[in-house]
């Protein structure tokens, strides 16, 4: 084959305005805090058992804190979508301080082992499992739309706030 035979067409390339990365949109932003706590709760195992936590509590350990670090990761990539004084962030921390701070401790200090002050350490990878799911119900409830829907089919009020201010003042 010879080069006065071949069919050379010209190469058409985009115009540069189209090689040009689009913005991200809500809609893609919103699914990004998801795996990025998938993966902080996939590099915490190996990290929990380097620290020579057990498996058991490793693993829903990790996945407890991959859950709520959801949400922290959701106000650092979208701040201006979401408020640090939200309820949801104090239960975030309740479940962070209360049941992860906690079995960690349980788990990773000799002092706490089998003291007979702590009669349910066996039953810590239960509890962390059960934090798992609780935490789960919370957002899935936060995150509905449930309770708007239930209070439209509610009846309206026929106690009227006059009514309650004066029977209020009556009973003292």
């Amino acid at each position: 084959m010879n080069t006065q035979n071949a069919q050379i067409a010209p190469i058409a390339l985009p115009a540069a305005r189209h090689l040009a990365r689009k913005p991200l949109s809500p809609g893609s932003l919103a699914r990004i805090d998801v795996w990025a706590g998938a993966m902080f709760a996939l590099f915490l195992v190996p990290v929990f058992l380097y620290l020579e936590v057990s498996l058991a509590i490793a693993v829903p350990l990790s996945v407890l804190l991959g859950l709520t670090s959801q949400h922290l990761f959701r106000l650092m990539f979208s701040p201006d979508r979401n408020d640090v004084f939200f309820p949801t962030t104090l239960v975030v921390g309740y479940f962070v301080i209360d049941f992860a701070a906690r079995s960690f401790c349980l788990a990773t200090v000799p002092l706490f082992a089998r003291m007979g002050r702590n009669p349910y350490d066996d039953y810590i990878p239960a509890a962390l499992w059960c934090a798992c799911a609780g935490y789960l119900s919370f957002s899935a409830g936060i995150g509905s739309n449930i309770a708007r829907r239930w209070l439209r089919r509610m009846p309206a009020d026929s106690f009227s706030d006059d009514d309650w201010t004066r029977e209020f003042n009556l009973s003292f």
